[in-house]
C-alpha cells in the first residue's frame, strides 16, 4: 500500500505543478494571498485524486510484485505456507476498496470540492475588486457597470492620485454619454452603503449620431463628424455607486459538475435512470479492480523472457485503453437506458477480466519465481 500513496502522490504532485501556473495567476490577479493559493491547490486534489486511482492502484500493485519477487521476498511467503493465489486475492480486495473510493470521491468530495473552488475564487474576486476600486495609488482597468464601460488609466500628471476614468454609455436609440475625469478618489468605501466617488475636472458629453452629429471641414482639407457638444463641465462632482454593481455576479446553485451523488445519479428515479454522467463514473470505478487484477498479470508476464520489457508498457495502455472504451460505450448505452447500461456494464467488465485472470491461472505458482537472470 505505501507504493500505491507514493505513486498517487507523485502523479497529484505532477498535476498540482501543472495547476499552479493558472491558480497562481488567478490569485495575483485578484491580489489574493498565499494562504488561499495553498486552499486553491487543496481544493484541486480531490479531482486528480479521482482521476489518477486506477493507475496508481495499477503501477503500485505491479511494483509491489515485481520488487518482491526480484527480491525473493515470495518465494520466502510460500515457503512459509501462503499460496499463489493469496497475490491476486489481495489485489482483487485492493481493487474493490478503490472502486467504492473511486465513488466516494467523484459522487461526494469532488463536487464538494469543485463547488467550494468556485466559492473561494469568487470571494477573491469581489475582495479583489472593492480593493482595485478603493486603494490608493495609480488604476488600470476596464469594468461594466449598469450597461456603462468604465475604464480607468494610470495618472500623467504627478500631482494626481489615481489618473484619468472616463465613463461611456450608449442608450437603445444610439444617443450617447461620454464622462470623463482628470483624477477621482473614493470617499466612502462601505460595502453596506456603496461608494461616494468624487470626480475631478469632470466633463461630460453626450450626443446623437441620428440627430446631432454634422460635418466639419479641417483648415488640411479631411472631413470628419461632430458628435456632440460639452453638456457639463465640473471641478469636482461627487457621485453615488453601489458596490453590488461593481462585483460579478455569484450564482450559488450547483452546476453539474458540483451536483453530489444523487445528481450524478439523477433525483428524479434514483438508480433507475442512471444518467450519462453517472455511467462515465461508474466506468472510472470499475477500472480500480480492473487494473488490479491487470497489474498482477503484467507483473506474471515480467517474470517471463517476452514479457521482461514489454509487460509494464502493455499493461499501462490495456488499463487506459478500457478505460476510455468502457467510458464511451457505457455513456451512449446510459442515453438508452437502465437495462442497457447494467448489461453493457457487465459485458464489458467480463470481457476485460477474461484475459488477465485466464493469464494468471496458466501461470499459476510461476508468479513467485523470478526471472531467471535474477535469481
Amino acid at each position: 500500500m505505501r507504493t500505491v500513496v507514493g505513486i498517487m502522490a507523485l502523479i497529484a504532485a505532477i498535476f498540482i505543478a501543472e495547476s499552479f501556473t493558472t491558480l497562481m495567476r488567478i490569485v495575483i490577479d485578484n491580489g489574493g494571498s498565499l494562504p488561499r493559493l495553498a486552499l486553491l491547490l487543496l481544493l484541486k486534489l480531490p479531482e486528480i485524486i479521482d482521476f489518477a486511482l486506477p493507475l496508481a492502484l495499477m503501477l503500485g500493485i505491479y511494483f509491489a510484485i515485481v520488487g518482491a519477487r526480484d527480491d525473493n521476498e515470495l518465494i520466502v511467503c510460500a515457503t512459509a505456507g501462503s499460496k499463489w493465489s493469496d497475490i491476486p486475492f489481495f489485489a482483487a480486495r485492493v481493487g474493490i476498496a478503490g472502486f467504492f473510493l473511486s465513488l466516494l470521491f467523484v459522487g461526494v468530495l469532488t463536487p464538494m470540492a469543485t463547488y467550494l473552488m468556485r466559492a473561494q475564487q469568487y470571494q477573491m474576486e469581489v475582495k479583489g475588486v472593492i480593493k482595485q476600486v478603493s486603494a490608493t495609488g495609480p488604476h488600470s482597468f476596464i469594468r461594466t457597470i449598469e450597461g456603462q464601460s468604465v475604464i480607468a488609466t494610470p495618472p500623467t500628471n504627478p500631482e494626481a492620485k489615481r489618473g484619468n476614468l472616463y465613463i461611456f454609455q450608449e442608450n437603445a436609440d444610439r444617443s450617447w454619454r461620454f464622462r470623463q475625469a482628470d483624477d477621482w478618489n473614493v470617499i466612502k468605501p462601505e460595502a453596506d452603503e456603496g461608494l461616494k466617488v468624487r470626480l475631478k475636472g469632470f466633463r461630460e458629453y453626450s450626443g446623437s449620431p441620428a440627430k446631432d452629429a454634422a460635418t466639419e471641414t479641417s483648415p488640411d482639407g479631411q472631413t470628419g463628424v461632430s458628435m456632440g457638444s460639452v453638456n457639463i463641465r465640473a471641478s469636482s462632482v461627487v457621485l453615488d455607486i453601489q458596490i453590488e454593481k461593481l462585483l460579478p455576479t455569484y450564482d450559488s446553485l450547483r452546476r453539474r459538475n458540483e451536483s453530489l451523488f444523487f445528481g450524478i445519479i439523477g433525483i428524479n428515479a434514483a438508480l433507475f435512470t442512471p444518467n450519462r454522467k453517472f455511467a462515465e463514473a461508474l466506468a472510472r470505478a470499475l477500472l480500480c479492480p480492473i487494473a488490479a487484477l491487470f497489474a498482477v498479470a503484467g507483473a506474471a508476464w515480467s517474470g517471463t523472457q517476452s514479457g521482461r520489457f514489454a509487460a509494464l508498457p502493455v499493461t499501462v495502455v490495456a488499463s487506459l485503453a478500457y478505460d476510455v472504451i468502457a467510458r464511451a460505450m457505457m455513456g451512449d448505452s446510459a442515453d438508452t437506458g437502465a437495462l442497457a447500461l447494467w448489461t453493457t456494464t457487465a459485458v464489458l467488465s467480463a470481457a476485460a477480466l477474461f484475459l488477465p485472470v485466464a493469464y494468471i491461472l496458466s501461470r499459476g505458482e510461476l508468479i513467485v519465481l523470478p526471472g531467471r537472470n535474477r535469481a
